[in-house]
């Protein structure tokens, strides 16, 4: 659930990461449920959307990377939970502030207006 490479400084920065091999191995790790922030190739939406989405918590944040930006995905962006959808290339001091901005955005209190 992290794109392998990239997250090597990660342990630098604070962040403790995994990485799943395959798809089986994404559901098990999501079924373990020890997570803050999931993080997936925009390539694999599709499955994403089927199968993945089950097993995340509500309320975390995923964050899709891509090499391959179709404008028109944007509307299977998931709307009930913090999102962000980062184009590659891009640099790793992009990539941390945008996981500390969607850790963040999780981490507040949903707020309710009255009528």
């Amino acid at each position: 659930m992290r794109i392998s490479g990239v997250w090597q400084q990660a342990p630098d920065e604070g962040y403790n990461t995994e990485c799943a091999t395959s798809f089986g191995d994404a559901v098990k790790r999501l079924q373990a449920g020890k997570y803050d922030l999931v993080t997936f190739d925009h390539g694999v939406w599709n499955r994403f959307d089927e199968e993945l989405w089950p097993y995340l918590r509500a309320g975390v944040p995923v964050l899709f990377c891509t090499a391959d930006y179709d404008s028109n995905s944007t509307a299977h962006r998931p709307p009930d939970r913090p999102h962000a959808l980062l184009q590659k290339p891009f640099d790793i001091d992009v990539l941390l502030a945008l996981i500390v901005k969607l850790l963040h955005t999780a981490a507040q209190p949903a707020t309710t207006t009255s009528p």
